[in-house]
């Protein structure tokens, strides 16, 4: 058989937090942050929807209080509650040259909102195009967002009269 490594993880806590796992191929001081195989896999994509990549659908995300940008996963912290921080999506857009798929969160902020629109204003190619869906599905009410925001639909003060 070939050569294997087994790691236990039983102690964790205190446990150097650096470990790397370095696919062969790659230079291990400059590794990149996706794979030649991923790129090539996802280059025909035209738009990807980023939405388990926020950590929005399944995910203590909408109902945890996490709608403050200071509190969101970014590279600085280190991508917390396997949710992929924004400057990792805007890299993988640039790189693969494909629009943005984008959910806000429940609670988001202004701020929250405000901030995000300006790192990707700043940060994305200008030639991409970024859509923007508020949670998941906010008509479905089998989702959290859908349960809040379809009670929040039936108050008669929050009525919207359209005129064709």
């Amino acid at each position: 058989p070939g050569l294997g490594l087994v790691l236990n993880f039983d102690n964790y806590r205190s446990m150097n937090k650096s470990l790397k796992a370095i696919r062969p191929g790659y230079d291990w001081q400059n590794y990149p942050t996706y794979t030649k195989w991923f790129l090539d896999l996802m280059s025909n994509v035209g738009t990807i929807r980023f939405l388990d990549w926020l950590g929005l659908n399944g995910s203590p995300y909408p109902a945890s209080g996490i709608v403050e940008w200071e509190t969101r996963p970014n590279q600085i912290k280190n991508v917390r509650y396997n949710y992929v921080p924004h400057e990792i999506i805007i890299e993988l857009s640039n790189l693969l040259q494909t629009n943005v798929w984008l959910n806000v969160p429940m609670n988001a902020t202004v701020n929250y909102v405000t901030q995000m629109a300006t790192m990707y204003r700043d940060n994305l190619d200008p030639n991409l195009i970024i859509y923007l869906e508020t949670c998941n599905e906010v008509w479905n009410s089998g989702y959290m967002a859908g349960f809040i925001y379809s009670d929040w639909a039936q108050q008669p003060e929050n009525a919207v009269i359209l005129n064709p």
